[in-house]
């Protein structure tokens, strides 16, 4: 039961290791790219395994080490890719000390869902919020003929209504 347990343990290291280099590669294949999002996923699992391995096997082949070794420079990696998205990363962007209207920007975002027929309400939230930017997302072509009526305030417009 221990070889096996031994067995998926550097397996799923190898498909750790794997899963931080495959987006090294330049290519934009999703089945790469998806890679770039489960950093911290990637980086729990590879400290699990480590730690998992050491604790249970007293055996250690130079395989078996070089691949634990890779493992532990993935996890590192996967750190320091994440770091500046952390509150530890100093700030890029400073805060203002004092929003003016003149140099804001509003947006109103709204998942209208294709079967909701409340277009009053949200006439209603664009008319008391008056954002500079209005997105509907999820509309069909009937919410295409309901949102006409703010064309004129909103004249430049992108229509993409999916049925």
């Amino acid at each position: 039961m221990r070889k096996v347990m031994k067995i998926i343990l550097i397996v799923l290291a190898v498909f750790f290791i794997i899963a931080t280099l495959l987006p090294l590669l330049k290519y934009d294949q999703w089945w790469i790219r998806v890679f770039d999002f489960p950093r911290g996923q990637i980086a729990i699992a590879g400290m699990l395994i480590v730690a998992a391995y050491f604790f249970f096997w007293n055996y250690r082949s130079a395989g078996e080490i070089a691949v634990m070794a890779g493992l532990v420079l993935c996890v590192v990696y996967q750190g320091i890719q994440m770091f500046p998205y952390t509150r530890l990363a100093q700030k890029q962007v400073v805060a203002t000390e004092e929003a003016s209207p003149d140099t804001s920007l509003a947006l109103l975002i709204a998942n209208v869902l294709m079967d909701n027929r409340e277009t009053d309400r949200l006439l209603k939230l664009i008319e008391d919020y008056d954002p500079d930017v209005v997105l509907t997302v999820e509309t069909d072509h009937w919410w295409e003929e309901q949102l006409r009526v703010i064309e004129d305030e909103y004249p430049h417009t992108v229509k993409a209504p999916i049925d």
